[in-house]
């Protein structure tokens, strides 16, 4: 999404056996952003993007199972 109004959060759905990605990538006139990636609710990883064309990117390198995902 470009220019989006701040504060902005997204929430999305990604299926089982597709490794998720989350990246930022900031303007020429910068800023701060951040972003969090959680599977079932537990935060895996979370990255900071700032300064001019700033970059953040949030991944798990490998696909969640249906073993990590399963609610308790």
């Amino acid at each position: 999404m470009k220019n989006a109004e701040l504060p902005w959060k997204k929430t999305v759905r990604v299926p089982l056996g597709t490794p998720p990605v989350v990246d930022i990538t900031l303007g020429e006139k910068g800023g701060e952003a951040g972003c969090t990636l959680a599977i079932s609710g537990k935060r895996v990883q979370r990255a900071t993007a700032s300064g001019a064309f700033g970059r953040s990117t949030c991944t798990t390198g490998e696909p969640p199972t249906p073993e990590a995902s399963a609610s308790p």
